[in-house]
């Protein structure tokens, strides 16, 4: 079964959730460049490693992504996450400036309830209750997540952002960073 459903999704929470701290909510203007998405370490037997693409929809920031690979674990709004923050400062990675962990339910609703409802509109067969998310492949082309249905304030300069999810027996089954640039708008 072919669905497209939370991948995607994740990909986007990293990016958008990169550019923010552990703030008030606001409507800062800012405007989000992404570089790069990519997979990265992950300590699962039976990992997830979908290939991600994103691209720059217009000079606002809005953002499309793309991604094709299968999700070998299920997981649902109680699954643990790892977040972490690296600022590029004086020429390198100042590591670890902002680093969160938590429910992965719980960032969804603060921060992207919208998109996230929306979203879970197209792929109701993949994705039950509020965030369970059963294993599948899955597979999506030029999904767009307009900047207004997020509601971060923004974290500004070059920045490399890490989400892990945890399985639960503690191990990473499901790693993407993003390379960004954000800037007041």
């Amino acid at each position: 079964m072919v669905a497209r459903t939370s991948f995607p999704f994740l990909s986007y929470l990293l990016v958008v959730y990169a550019s923010y701290g552990n703030m008030k909510p606001s409507s800062a203007p800012y405007k989000m460049i992404i570089s790069n998405i990519e997979t990265c370490d992950v300590t699962a037997s039976n990992p997830s490693q979908p290939v991600i693409t994103s691209k720059n929809v217009d000079s606002e920031g809005h953002k499309s992504f793309s991604l094709k690979g299968d999700l070998n674990e299920e997981f649902n709004e109680n699954t643990q996450y790892i977040f972490q923050v690296d600022k590029f400062t004086n020429g390198e990675w100042n590591e670890n400036v902002y680093s969160e962990d938590g429910k992965i339910g719980d960032v969804i609703r603060t921060y992207v309830d919208r998109s996230w409802k929306r979203l879970k509109k197209h792929f109701a067969n993949m994705v039950e209750n509020y965030c369970d998310v059963k294993k599948g492949h899955y597979e999506i082309v030029d999904y767009q997540v307009p900047k207004e249905e997020v509601n971060f304030p923004p974290m500004y300069g070059s920045l490399k952002a890490t989400l892990s999810l945890l399985n639960d027996k503690d191990e990473v089954f499901l790693c993407v960073r993003g390379y960004l640039e954000v800037t007041e708008h």
